[in-house]
């Protein structure tokens, strides 16, 4: 993130957004900020109806799955 994003956005500075480089499966740029905070924030898990962030499956130790996924690991 630039000076000038930070400037303009110091809240995620408060969030741990990390500056992981992309992954070379990363199909859409815009889901980068995405798995950056995860990774920040140290989630355990993203779950998203995205079509292109499931597919790396996992990022920085994060998983990545779809609703349907996630509610079946709950067993629901």
């Amino acid at each position: 993130m630039s000076a000038d994003m930070q400037e303009d956005h110091p809240e995620t500075s408060e969030l741990g957004c990390s500056h992981q480089p992309p992954p070379a499966q990363l199909r859409d740029l815009k889901d980068l900020p995405v798995l950056r905070c995860a990774v920040g924030g140290q989630a355990q898990t993203i779950v998203t109806g995205d079509k292109d962030l499931p597919v790396l499956g996992e990022f920085q130790a994060v998983v990545i799955t779809t609703p349907r996924i996630f509610l079946a690991t709950l067993g629901l």
